[in-house]
């Protein structure tokens, strides 16, 4: 199924496109008051050299996107997953988590990091699929219309 999806790691070009993506999710789940700011944030983040990245487009524009940094010289972040609702379910969040795994392992990387709301449980249940584990638990960290939700710090050792 995924062979009608086009992959791509320039980023920069599909600015616009993540954006409206991102706000979309955020302001279907709720998640947070503070979208207006976020958006600034992740338009500066797109804009900075040490960013990489991968989108996955279909016929109809932007299916989803990841984006990471390298934080140490064994160490990477990850940022932002995102799927829009209508191409989930279908193996792109796995294919691009697969992707960037290999580009961490071609640059020497052993280790990636993530933050998850704990409410997320679709994207938990993906990240401990491929070997991410809990690490420390930021209790009441994000807050939210409906309370205060955990974010759980996860890691995932690679090549070792």
């Amino acid at each position: 199924m995924q062979d009608k999806f086009i992959y791509g790691q320039d980023i920069a070009a599909y600015e616009a496109a993540i954006i409206r993506l991102y706000g979309d999710i955020y302001l279907q789940a709720e998640a947070c008051d503070k979208h207006a700011g976020q958006t600034h944030s992740l338009r500066r983040l797109l804009r900075t050299e040490s960013i990489s990245g991968e989108v996955i487009c279909a016929e109809d524009g932007l299916a989803g996107f990841i984006i990471w940094s390298q934080i140490q010289d064994a160490c990477a972040d990850i940022i932002e997953l995102c799927i829009a609702p209508s191409y989930r379910r279908q193996g792109l969040a796995a294919s691009l988590l697969d992707n960037m795994k290999q580009q961490a392992i071609s640059r020497n990387i052993t280790q990636i990091t993530l933050e998850v709301r704990q409410t997320n449980l679709a994207a938990c249940a993906l990240y401990e699929k491929a070997g991410f584990q809990v690490m420390h638990r930021r209790t009441g960290y994000y807050q939210t219309r409906d309370g205060a939700v955990d974010a759980l710090l996860m890691a995932c050792r690679l090549g070792c």
